[in-house]
């Protein structure tokens, strides 16, 4: 008897070729354009010692989310591969050695909100209202925490406990769930403490002098 709900072969391989269209067409471009701002700015002489914190705290994230998009996108063919041929094992080598969603979620918050705060804060600075830096800075925070939320609630609300059951932080799998989600958490509340001591220095900056 056959199952209605079985997908067609031909669904792994224009899947896969999707994850590779986006990254290549999407990806590319924004990261392109957004490190060349970001890398102007750092070189630019009238730029004070704060702002250029801020451009770092951008521009890691950044490289970060490219390179664990590139591997992500690029590999899921790989893992595509592996699960179609019943080799689960191999399937979770991989996936513990290419990106997986959380962090790759994280990591779009921090980029895309940064990339957001740098257009703001340079737009409302250029033009003299540097009062409204604090939107600039919302944007930023809101960004990252509303995704990463929104991650979580997802996953739990949806009950897609494949989201959560393979993680790689620094390189090593972490197992099981539980120790998955709390090593999730853990690196968040990192994030929050790293995000907190940046709104201290923004709060106190005047970007261009």
């Amino acid at each position: 008897m056959n199952n209605s709900t079985e997908l067609p072969e031909s669904f792994g391989a224009i899947h896969s070729a999707l994850h590779v269209s986006i990254f290549a067409v999407i990806g590319i471009p924004l990261f392109t354009i957004s490190f060349t701002f970001i890398v102007a700015l750092l070189t630019a002489k009238d730029v004070n010692w704060k702002m250029r914190v801020v451009l770092i705290n951008i521009l890691i994230p950044n490289i970060i989310y490219s390179l664990t998009a590139l591997l992500y996108n690029l590999g899921y063919p790989v893992r595509v591969y592996l699960i179609e041929g019943n080799n689960d094992d191999a399937a979770i080598t991989a996936s513990c050695f290419l990106p997986i969603p959380f962090y790759g979620i994280a990591n779009l918050g921090n980029a895309f909100g940064g990339l957001l705060f740098f257009v703001l804060v340079y737009i409302f600075a250029k033009y003299g209202l540097k009062k409204l830096k604090w939107i600039g800075i919302v944007s930023y925070i809101a960004t990252i925490w509303v995704l990463i939320l929104l991650f979580r609630l997802i996953s739990i609300l949806l009950n897609l406990n494949y989201l959560k059951a393979i993680t790689s932080i620094g390189g090593f799998c972490i197992f099981p769930v539980d120790q998955t989600f709390i090593a999730s958490f853990i690196v968040d509340a990192l994030l929050i403490i790293l995000n907190i001591t940046f709104v201290v220095i923004f709060s106190t900056c005047n970007f261009f002098l």
